[in-house]
């Protein structure tokens, strides 16, 4: 019957502390979601207005062409048209991060609603677990009860840095996966400027938006990676800090999709990602040593509770 009642405390206290965390994130992200759909929205209105800047000069009047001198008209053609393509990919990927996190936000709520009403199962568990101890083994009983409380928190915890540790092993491999694509491009982009035409030059764009593609997963890793780490720094202590992480994709889209041309651009953005991916190993070096502590911590519990129950056994 202990046993019986310290396993489904247990497993109503690791739900709770489960669905805590999960409110948690549906509120920060739910906050994220209405900041993003400002940001598209700012996107498309930017959008808009370089589409129409390229629309009016392109469709200026031969009175207006003749008193413009033609190089100086084609010139800031040029200038407004590689403005719009910079609107364009900053739309289309503010779009697509609203989809996933508007995803995120469903897959939260549906996983609160499947844990049910833990709060209610949680008191009417330790209500009748209390009953048993005063009743039967008021002594013992305390004791265990104590050592299952911590030991179930330690593993709650220890689900929890594991979770971070794989998020951030996530943003890791997205970012290996830019800085192949970017190294690609810069090899091509050499060999470029070494004349080598229209073959080099596209393989090089082709490279170049396979980074785009992987730098918008990293920065959806990245997102809930931050989450993750925010989740167990209160009960962990620790000083983990992402926030420059989530500016990688924004320096990404604001420079080198415009300047791809530009093979030092491409360079300066494989460091800014290289960066970027020792800060993560970084962190995710010092999630393993949590998680070493806390499986040290649980093996110890669980060694303590053996020999109580041992000797309880050989007084009786």
């Amino acid at each position: 019957m202990f046993d019986t009642l310290n396993t489904r405390l247990q497993e109503v206290k690791k739900n709770q502390r489960e669905q805590r965390r999960l409110q948690s994130i549906l509120k920060q992200t739910e906050q994220e979601l209405q900041d993003q759909r400002e940001k598209a929205e700012q996107a498309r209105r930017q959008l808009e207005k370089e589409e129409e800047d390229v629309e009016r000069l392109e469709g200026m009047s031969l009175v207006n062409l003749f008193s413009t001198m033609l190089g100086k008209k084609e010139e800031r053609i040029r200038t407004e048209k590689q403005e719009a393509v910079r609107a364009r990919l900053q739309y289309e990927e503010a779009q697509q991060t609203l989809k996933d996190m508007e995803q995120e936000v469903a897959d939260l709520r549906r996983k609160i609603s499947a844990l049910g009403d833990v709060d209610t199962a949680y008191k009417a568990i330790l209500k009748e677990k209390e009953q048993f101890i005063k009743r039967e083994k008021p002594g013992l009983g305390e004791k265990l009860y104590q050592l299952a409380e911590k030991k179930a928190e330690h593993q709650a915890l220890l689900k929890e840095v594991e979770e971070a540790r794989q998020a951030g092993e996530d943003v890791a491999g997205a970012l290996d996966r830019v800085l192949e694509s970017l190294n690609k491009a810069g090899g091509w982009g050499a060999f470029d400027m070494l004349g080598g035409g229209l073959i080099s030059t596209a393989v090089k764009h082709r490279h170049i938006d396979d980074a785009r593609q992987h730098v918008h997963i990293a920065q959806k890793h990245m997102r809930r990676f931050k989450k993750e780490l925010k989740d167990i720094d209160t009960d962990l202590n620790l000083k983990l800090r992402v926030e420059g992480l989530l500016t990688f994709a924004d320096f990404f889209f604001d420079g080198l999709i415009v300047d791809w041309v530009v093979q030092g651009r491409i360079h300066e953005t494989s460091d800014r990602a290289e960066k970027n991916r020792q800060e993560v190993k970084d962190l995710i070096r010092q999630l393993e040593h949590q998680k070493h502590q806390l499986k040290t911590e649980i093996s110890r519990l669980s060694q303590e509770t053996i020999r109580l129950i041992e000797r309880a056994g050989n007084q009786g």
